[in-house]
């Protein structure tokens, strides 16, 4: 009687032990995922903190090809020919690490654009998002007294991300100049799209979209 209590004894105790065993197994395997989980959002806040303005425009004019018209490069004391200078106030350069501006050789009758901002103070951001806000609406009304190019102005992009604000306009325009407005309106989301996809890669999600039209 005596040998089997010990074995039951035994065999209580072991199943105990198992079960111990398994929960500790457990909790690691939870740690090592947070773990990782961890390190990889590490990694890509690294990866963004690391990038320039000009790895940004790089990823943007592959993604357009041909179709990527602002070639020309803006300098600090002409930016109120682009929208890093259309604000309400002079933009504050001391609180912008770097920045490319990109415009056509003809803005008036093409308005594609593309400047990326790199901040040292990313509270200025919103002052960015606002000015180039300022530089959309205008060119939405632009289009309503001269309507060249009013579905690709309409669809502007103005993103936020991290240090990062972006304003794009930009894509290539159909061949056909007597196409219809809808072959230009698929065509503008078709090319826009590749900008949106772009910007996805870099960032590792798409920013929201914060060009706005201003109420009156």
């Amino acid at each position: 009687m005596k040998k089997l209590l010990s074995l039951v004894l035994v065999f209580v105790l072991a199943l105990s032990l198992v079960a111990c065993g398994s929960g500790n197994s457990g909790n690691n395997t939870n740690n090592n995922t947070n773990n990782n989980t961890n390190e990889n959002i590490d990694d890509n806040n690294d990866d963004v903190k690391d990038l320039t303005v000009n790895d940004i425009l790089e990823k943007l004019k592959e993604a357009l090809g041909d179709g990527f018209y602002a070639t020309e490069t803006v300098a600090e004391e002409d930016l109120y020919t682009c929208a890093l200078g259309m604000g309400e106030e002079d933009t504050d350069m001391s609180k912008i690490e770097e920045y490319v501006a990109l415009i056509t050789k003809v803005p008036s009758v093409n308005h594609d654009q593309v400047v990326i901002v790199k901040l040292k103070d990313e509270s200025y951001a919103d002052t960015i998002v606002e000015t180039f806000n300022a530089a959309y609406n205008q060119c939405v009304n632009y289009t309503k007294l001269y309507p060249i190019g009013a579905a690709k102005v309409s669809s502007i992009r103005i993103y936020r991300e991290g240090a990062f604000v972006i304003y794009i306009c930009g894509g290539a325009d159909l061949p056909d100049s007597d196409a219809s407005e809808e072959d230009i309106a698929k065509n503008v989301e078709k090319e826009y799209e590749k900008i949106d996809n772009a910007i996805k890669e870099i960032f590792g999600s798409l920013p929201e979209n914060l060009a706005k039209i201003n109420e009156e």
